[in-house]
């Protein structure tokens, strides 16, 4: 058989192939809310494309908004996308055919686009916590960032589930939790003792630093908060001596009684202590900092 109508019959394979797996995927998938006679996904498409203009990309904006939580169904299905063993026998026979040219849209890029649109939702997208808090469990450095990501903008309801997260057995996961606590900054105020508990008996030293890091953005209850950072400074770990300084100089003024143990970590045998100490001392009371000779 010569090349080209080798060619031709991969391509007709995978015409059969792709007939067959768009009646399986549109069977089996709920139906798709449409804007201005445009189906979501079409307008997510849009969305990805980093070559729209500013007007266009702006229209897939509002048109995501003004499907709102009508289309979060189909993002939670498309969370959960995964290439079958079909899919990924004709993305592999489509490489070896240059008769026609096929765009296969993947599991990863579905799921991206699902993110994108979850964080153009923010609150309205709710429904897909559950399916988010699971991604947290996901070790792929595109998905469980993206996730936490988007239970940040969600906001306040996501709290209670990343809270539950803190206690999960497996360190990564508490501390991917803890880090979307953090990026809800004021308004996870109610996570605050559940934090400080994390940084005084936390079994894994990571997840303990993210703890401080996340108080300190959180910036709340200064009066239980304080003491306890205070009373890490001096923890044998280095890198949580830091942390608890940074966290501490984002309290500002409210922390003014952790001054004397920063200006003793100025002198720290670690250099990443030491800057984050002089730095905490200047965002606490820069006059202490410059009696004490912090640069």
């Amino acid at each position: 058989m010569n090349p080209k109508s080798k060619s031709r019959k991969v391509a007709l394979i995978i015409l059969l192939g792709l007939v067959v797996a768009t009646v399986a995927f549109w069977s089996l998938r709920p139906p798709e809310p449409v804007y201005q006679g445009k189906r979501l996904s079409v307008w997510l498409r849009e969305l990805d494309n980093a070559s729209l203009t500013v007007d266009s990309h702006n229209r897939a904006v509002e048109a995501v908004r003004q499907i709102g939580s009508n289309g979060v169904p189909i993002l939670i299905e498309m969370l959960h996308s995964s290439d079958s063993w079909l899919k990924r026998k004709l993305i592999e026979l489509a490489g070896k055919q240059s008769w026609i040219r096929f765009h296969f849209t993947t599991a990863k890029e579905r799921r991206s686009r699902a993110f994108r649109a979850i964080e153009v939702l923010g609150p309205a997208a709710h429904a897909a916590i559950p399916t988010l808090m699971e991604l947290l469990n996901d070790n792929d450095l595109e998905t469980w960032p993206k996730a936490m990501i988007c239970l940040a903008g969600i906001g306040p309801e996501a709290m209670l589930p990343l809270i539950q997260a803190m206690t999960n057995a497996t360190p990564q996961v508490r501390g991917r939790a803890i880090i979307g606590l953090g990026m809800l900054s004021c308004n996870a105020q109610a996570a605050v003792p559940a934090l400080v508990q994390r940084l005084e008996s936390d079994r894994d030293d990571r997840v303990r630093a993210c703890a401080a890091n996340a108080l300190g953005l959180i910036r709340k209850e200064p009066q239980v908060v304080v003491p306890n950072l205070i009373k890490n400074l001096r923890d044998a770990n280095p890198t949580i001596r830091a942390q608890v300084a940074l966290a501490l100089g984002m309290y500002g003024a409210e922390a003014k009684a952790a001054c004397s143990v920063l200006v003793e970590l100025d002198r720290d045998e670690d250099q990443f202590v030491r800057d984050a100490a002089a730095k905490a001392l200047k965002e606490i009371d820069s006059e202490t900092a410059v009696e004490a000779g912090v640069q």
